[in-house]
Order: C-alpha cells, then structure tokens, then sequence
C-alpha cells in the first residue's frame, strides 16, 4: 500500500481494525510480516500544457491542463506562472482569466527536475460580458490573495450587473474610486448555504491580513472580522445594501474585494453581489477631491446647473481650537456644520438658522490634534474644506 501517496508526517500509534458490530462478532482478522519501508520515488521526465494555443474575451476565464509524464511520477506538483498579468493572469489551479488585449505565454513547471510546458493566450476586447458593472464601468474579476485564500471560483451574469461566487472564493476588481465621508456603497446580496464571511472590502494590495476594518461582513458565522454593524443578512433571498463605507475609511483605494469565505466543512456555498454601486451622499466627491473646488459653495438648481459660486473662508488654519467660518454666502439661509476626521467619522455637529451671523465660531477644543474636513450645507449647495488642528 503507497500510503505515503495519501500522508506523510509522525504518527505516535498504527492502529489494526477488524470492526464488525453488527450481526454477531464471530470473524477472525489475521495481519502477518507487517513492514513499513521507503520506496524508490519516480521521477518527473516531462510535462505537457493543453490547449497549446488559447483565444479569450477580456474578463473571462479558462482552464489549462497539466499533464505529468510517466502518469506514476512521485512528485506532481507544479507550479503556473505568466508572462504577462497584465494580459492574462493565472492561479495555480491552471485557470486563467482574461486581463486586457493583447498575448501572454502562461507556463506550467514541475517541482521535481524543472520541466516546463506553456500555453499561448491571445486576449481580445470581445463583448465585455466577463466584466463586471460596477458603477456602470466593465471591470475584470480576479483572485484576491490567490492560494491562501481564493480557492473558488466565479461567474459575471446578468450582463455584467451580477457576481457569483462559488466556494471559498476571495475575488476583486479595480476600483477607480476615490472614497469620501459621503460615500455610500449600495448593492444587492443573495447567499445559499452559510460561510463563514461574506462581505466586501476596499484594499490596495492583493494580500488578506487581519485585522481587517476595509472589510463590511453583511453575513456569515465569524464576528471577529471586519465591520460587524452591517452582519444582518438572513439568508435565502435577495436583500438590499446601503453601507455608508465612507464614515469608516476614505482615500483612493486600488480594488474592490468581494468575499465568500468558506474554508471549513465543506465549500459548497454561493454568494451573489448585483447592481454593485458607489456614489456620493452628503458630500460631493468631486468638491471634496478637487483642489480647486475646495472651500468653494456651488449654488445649484434642480438640474444642476451652477447658477452661482461663492467662496467660504475658514479661518484660521491651522487652528488651535476655534474655528471661524465665514458665511456671508448663506445669508437668509440655514446651513448645517459637519466636522469629519481624516478616517471619516464625523465627530462634530452644528446647526445655524436661516438668522445666523455673517461669521459664526466653532469650538474644537475637544478633539485631538490632526487633520479634520468641515463640510457646510446647505438646502441647494454643500462645501468642503480641509483643516489642521493643533493645540
């Protein structure tokens, strides 16, 4: 018997069975000349890659084949790699998804003797159905954290407006988006079969770690990872998302990861994300963003055509604990004061009414020293300006 094909390691006892607990014991079992010995390993003398030669649209995904001579070799285990990531990735199971046009060689090495074998893939803009809508923007889908975690697999459907997910699935997409104290991330999830995470992040390197506050768990059975508030998924049927992300973490952020962990008992779930979009709520991300929208008040009308701009001096700044905000532009109008920190929680709160003063003081006198964003609104308009505060 070739046990060491099915496990290797120290084992304190060799245990002999001869179980018959049903319909009387009467049996003899005998075991004779019991010998355990190290046989003489096969070596790898090549491999072979199929298909040779591969054709695929952007965002979709294919399998190679890595074929072991002689089919008895002792070692098999080989390693995928290729060229080109940005045309084509590849995860150690030899599946390859579709990057970007153009043509990546993806290759197969064996660990024993260095044998290698290679696949050439031609990626083509095709018809974008692999990639996936987020904001109305086609994205490609692929592993995050590939091999320690992402072990699943994943489906773009409905046009690109839905994501399955299939087993212990960890995946991401590029982002493009700058994340504010307004921004509200709003989606709709659908689970069969409970795991342990299902959620999704924002995240600027491929590798998972822990803690994770980028991470917004929406159902499973771990609470020790990541936002916990918003684990209020029952399960069975679609339910509707708005998680106000930016009031946990804001600045530009690489991917967006989607996570279907499921890495004990069993990998049989499947997790759904549809109609994935992020938008700005309180506050406008291009008046946040822009340097030269910064501290500027934009009065607009319904159809939100500028119809007049002013200017909302702060002062000063940096501040030792009182600010000084000039709202001459809000004259005959309430306005309401927001103070948010640098990771987007909003720690203060101030109402003025429509009789407020041409210059009105805020005490921060509180709040520890570092960078703060005021934000101004008011019915039709809203400002944001960056402060330092330091005592």
């Amino acid at each position: 018997i070739p046990v060491g094909e099915h496990l290797t390691g120290d084992f304190a006892y060799i245990v002999f069975a001869a179980d018959k607990d049903s319909g009387g014991a009467t049996q003899e079992s005998y075991f004779r000349n019991i010998t355990l010995r190290e046989g003489a390993p096969v070596a790898v003398s090549g491999i072979g890659v199929s298909p040779e030669v591969l054709s695929m649209d952007i965002g979709n995904m294919a399998d190679l084949d890595a074929t072991i001579s002689p089919s008895n070799a002792t070692n098999k285990n080989v390693t995928w790699s290729s060229d080109d990531g940005d045309v084509a990735t590849v995860d150690q199971n030899g599946q390859v998804t579709a990057v970007s046009p153009g043509t990546a060689t993806i290759t197969a090495t064996t660990e024993d003797g260095g044998f290698s074998d290679s696949s050439v893939v031609t990626v083509d803009v095709g018809s974008g159905d692999g990639l996936l809508l987020i904001n109305g923007i086609g994205e490609v889908v692929t592993p995050y954290d590939p091999g320690a975690q992402d072990n699943g697999s994943h489906e773009v459907q409905d046009g690109g407006a839905t994501l399955r997910l299939t087993g212990n699935a960890w995946k991401k997409a590029s982002l493009n988006h700058t994340i504010v104290p307004g921004t509200v991330l709003e989606f709709d999830l659908w689970v069969t079969g409970l795991g342990e995470i299902h959620g999704i992040g924002f995240d600027n390197d491929d590798s998972l770690g822990a803690p994770a506050p980028w991470l917004f768990e929406f159902a499973g059975t771990q609470t020790d990872y990541g936002h916990q508030e918003y684990r209020t998924y029952s399960g069975g049927v679609w339910e509707s998302f708005s998680i106000p992300v930016g009031e946990h973490l804001t600045g530009d952020f690489a991917y967006i990861v989607f996570a279907a962990d499921k890495d004990s008992g069993g990998a049989t779930q499947e997790s759904y994300f549809r109609n994935i979009t992020l938008r700005e709520g309180d506050l406008s991300n291009k008046l946040f963003n822009d340097p030269k929208s910064v501290g500027q008040v934009s009065l607009v009308e319904e159809n939100s055509k500028i119809i007049e701009t002013e200017y909302v001096i702060v002062y000063p700044n940096p501040t030792r604990g009182i600010i000084n905000l000039n709202l001459s532009p809000y004259q005959g109008v309430s306005v309401e004061v927001d103070i948010f920190s640098s990771t987007g929680q909003r720690v203060l709160n101030e109402k003025f009414d429509e009789n407020h003063g041409t210059v009105e003081k805020i005490v921060l006198r509180d709040l520890s020293d570092g960078m703060y964003h005021v934000t101004v609104r008011s019915k039709n308009s809203i400002i944001s300006k960056s402060i330092i505060l330091e005592k």
